[in-house]
């Protein structure tokens, strides 16, 4: 059941409270075996869109898990402040094929060389899709619409704004999960990593305009650079979703037979604010990312992080950046998934966001000494759930950058969390990609557009340092 999942068990580096036990030289300890994906960046930071049609929306996803898996679920997200969304139905099975070619291959489980187009239903069946349930029904409630956390708002004294254009991203997304669906992964038939297809669908029979039609669930994240061929990086997991609006009496959950045409370009992530949870055979890691566009929109942690997962020791990925917003606002992804039961067992942050100063004269020592406070404030709030963090230095004081003229308050906050990871290293980790960088504008240099990295950047500048200090 979902509160299986999101029950307050607090336990260090566990994430999603599960996981089995087993024993070692010093007792017992938990080993977590739950991971959770949320690959695609865009659906923190955005507006509030029209997501469907009048009977709601459905979503097709298939994906490459870390390592072989027993069950699976999905959390559900909102991060509209004012309306629900759905209700949801969810369905999933594991597939054999990992081409893309035909809507079949896209959307339909193969096993064995024979594809499914029923729902799991008995031994002749038992490879098709089998229908997710939430709290033991088919069909979810609706979403809630997300919340300004109470609690962050004291500790950090901040007054949720009226009438800003920012105003629906003070808060939370609500969260809903679904039960666990015992869906064992099969091998794949080019022996790599293990396929999993998903389907959703938000039913909107009334055609509410607001209970199912409108909300910040609809995400398309094009590659930013798309000189950077993800899918050409090593050990890059594959991912594509696409939606397609339902006609009436549709059901593309508890009708398989119906498919879904595989996406033009498999470059593109369509797919609902969702994160995928997997119970894995062996224990692995969880990393929640939190950040501005340089975090959501760049894919230096999805490149690093697939080559760093093997099957006997997977690393999963959530990216929680948002482009655009400022450091209080990002930050609250991080309470946004540890108020709703989520573990994660390592948290990425930045020490310092060019969004919290416009203008930039606005950062001073004052100001400086500010956001070494609002970083601190979040080692402790991960410290607390047991999860490492990763600090990474801010390469926007350097010379070409919009905050070049600022490089002594920049520097301040690097020096100051360098210093500060050197005298805790079991809690905390750095990435200095500011140590690391190469100043310069043409194509083969590190180059800049005031603020962000290129394509060598990202592969010369971010990659490399992951790698290096992971740990």
């Amino acid at each position: 059941m979902a509160s299986e999942i999101f029950e307050t068990r607090v336990r260090p580096l566990s994430i999603f409270q599960e996981g089995s036990e087993s024993s070692n030289t010093s007792g017992t300890a938990l080993v977590n075996t739950i991971g959770a994906v949320r690959k695609f960046g865009h659906q923190s930071g955005g507006n509030t869109v029209s997501v469907g049609g009048a009977f709601g929306l459905a979503s097709q996803v298939k994906m490459q898990a870390a390592a072989p898996f027993r069950r699976v679920a999905v959390a559900i997200h909102n991060r509209n402040n004012t309306y629900d969304v759905g209700p949801w139905q969810a369905a999933f099975a594991a597939t054999e094929n990992p081409g893309y070619a035909t809507a079949a291959q896209f959307s339909q489980p193969i096993v064995g060389g024979t594809t499914y187009t029923a729902l799991a239903t008995d031994e002749a069946t038992k490879y098709g899709y089998k229908v997710a349930t939430f709290d033991g029904l088919t069909s979810s409630r609706n979403v809630p619409p997300g919340t300004f956390s109470p609690e962050y708002r004291a500790r950090l004294n901040i007054t949720k704004p009226n009438g800003s254009p920012y105003n629906a991203f003070y808060n939370i997304f609500g969260t809903i999960v679904s039960d666990w669906v015992d869906v064992r992964s099969v091998p794949a038939t080019d022996g790599g990593l293990p396929w999993l297809l998903a389907r959703l669908q938000m039913n909107d029979f009334a055609a509410n305009p607001f209970g199912g039609r409108y909300s910040e669930t609809y995400n398309v994240q094009p590659n930013t650079d798309t000189s950077i061929d993800r899918r050409a990086q090593p050990g890059f997991q594959d991912f594509q979703g696409t939606t397609i609006n339902p006609t009436t009496g549709q059901n593309f959950v508890t009708d398989p037979s119906l498919t879904f045409t595989p996406p033009a370009d498999i470059q593109i992530y369509a797919v609902p604010n969702v994160t995928f949870l997997f119970d894995y055979i062996v224990p692995c890691r969880n990393i929640l990312a939190i950040g501005d566009s340089q975090t959501e929109a760049y894919p230096w942690l999805e490149i690093a992080f697939a080559q760093l997962s093997t099957p006997e020791q997977p690393i999963n990925f959530v990216n929680c950046g948002e482009a655009a917003r400022q450091s209080f606002q990002y930050n609250q992804c991080l309470e946004g998934y540890i108020e709703a039961g989520f573990r994660p067992t390592d948290v990425i942050l930045p020490v310092f966001s060019v969004n919290d100063f416009n203008p930039a004269s606005n950062l001073t020592d004052f100001t400086a000494n500010e956001v070494i406070f609002r970083v601190l404030e979040r080692l402790q709030k991960i410290r607390s759930i047991g999860a490492k963090a990763w600090l990474w230095t801010s390469f926007n004081g350097r010379p070409g950058y919009g905050f070049q003229t600022l490089t002594a308050n920049i520097q301040t906050i690097n020096n100051y969390f360098r210093a500060y990871v050197a005298a805790n290293p079991d809690s905390c980790g750095i990435f200095d990609f500011e140590a690391n960088w190469i100043d310069g504008s043409g194509p083969t240099l590190y180059t800049k557009d005031g603020t962000h990295a290129n394509n060598n950047g990202v592969l010369l500048g971010h990659v490399p340092v992951v790698l290096s200090q992971w740990r």
